[in-house]
């Protein structure tokens, strides 16, 4: 038997009426409904029913097209004022962001692993790199710093939520923190003590800073998420996937 051409809207010379005719006995649900089905393809095949659907929302009012014309000027005249006000500032809270996510990317398997360097008498000896690594720790609470600052400044729920999940994930962690010298302060700001630092556990750093799973991998994931709040460079793309920037730092370890 020759299949079903529904480019023809008919089955071996059927038409979508005939099998209606032949079909009127049975039950509504099933093979009646076979005619429906291809009279329904065809229209979405040929675009009629694309065209249909476009014509029937573009009446529809949205509360935008109702607004009289010079309801739209205030609006159009206090949303220029509110962006012109908040312009530097967003821009600021943003840049500070994704610092801070950049910031993050020093912390990877590199800047963990054992090397040559020399110590407080001038001697060579294979061992961890306390010096690089507190730089790249001292950057990180002074990005941190620059975020909460900046972002303090802003009105927007997004931000402020991003910021809040920030502030938490160090808060969870504050009791490790403070054991390798990074303490937080009354004003949720972030302090390092050099000595004490310089004097922790390498692991007890690295489980802090190194990783997918790391305070700092944490942190970054909601800076990137403040920069995307402001400047909207997050979300899925037009291929599908999502654009996390911050876990790219962290990707060696995935």
């Amino acid at each position: 038997m020759s299949g079903l051409n529904i480019q023809n809207n008919s089955w071996n010379g059927w038409t979508s009426s005939s099998i209606g005719t032949l079909f009127s006995g049975f039950a509504p649900t099933g093979v009646n409904s076979l005619s429906s089905i291809v009279s329904d393809y065809s229209q979405i095949k040929n675009g009629s029913y694309g065209k249909l659907v476009k014509a029937y929302y573009d009446k529809i009012e949205t509360p935008t097209t109702k607004k009289t014309n010079s309801e739209k000027k205030i609006v159009s005249k206090d949303s220029k004022k509110t962006t012109e006000k908040l312009d530097t500032n967003s821009k600021a809270a943003a840049t500070d962001a994704k610092q801070l996510a950049n910031v993050a990317g020093k912390f990877n398997s590199k800047l963990f692993s054992k090397t040559n360097v020399k110590d407080a008498e001038g001697k060579t000896e294979y061992n961890y790199d306390y010096s690089k690594i507190y730089a790249a720790v001292s950057d990180f609470a002074s990005s941190y710093n620059d975020v909460l600052s900046s972002t303090d400044k802003l009105k927007d729920s997004s931000v402020e939520r991003s910021v809040s999940s920030m502030l938490n994930t160090t808060r969870i962690n504050a009791t490790a923190l403070q054991k390798i010298g990074i303490n937080v302060k009354a004003d949720s700001t972030l302090s390092v003590d050099k000595e004490t630092f310089m004097k922790s556990d390498i692991s007890d750093i690295k489980k802090l800073f190194e990783g997918k799973n790391s305070y700092a991998a944490g942190v970054a994931l909601q800076a990137d998420s403040i920069s995307a709040s402001i400047v909207g460079n997050s979300g899925y793309n037009k291929n599908g996937s999502y654009n996390v920037k911050a876990y790219d730092f962290f990707s060696e370890y995935i």
